[in-house]
């Protein structure tokens, strides 16, 4: 008896259109699972920045200082800060606690 197997794959890739920032004049950001993808909007190329620990809650970026900053998607979740274009993480915020005004702030900054 002949068993033939065969075997295809696929890639899906999420996209939002809600959370959408741009990193510098050219490059847009955007999460999706536990990855950041940046588009380079010029050359369309993309480059990739996994969370390791986790989803990606909130992001940022500041275009001025060329830094980009993520939240794990947890409870009393880190806050990661890289530098682009060079993906460099510079510091890891721990520590969290929430006030009584409802707002978290972090004790201390371990600086890599």
């Amino acid at each position: 008896m002949d068993h033939t197997m065969s075997l295809s794959l696929r890639w899906v890739k999420g996209y939002t259109t809600q959370n959408v920032l741009f990193v510098n004049n050219h490059t847009i950001c955007y999460p999706c699972g536990n990855f950041l993808i940046f588009v380079n909007k010029d050359t369309e190329k993309e480059t990739v920045l996994q969370c390791e620990t986790g989803s990606i809650g909130a992001f940022t970026t500041n275009n001025a200082q060329g830094i980009v900053a993520f939240a794990e998607q947890r409870l009393k979740p880190s806050i990661y800060l890289y530098t682009f274009p060079e993906l460099t993480r510079t510091a890891v915020l721990t520590g969290m606690c929430v006030g009584d005004d409802g707002c978290y702030y972090y004790l201390s900054k371990s600086m890599l």
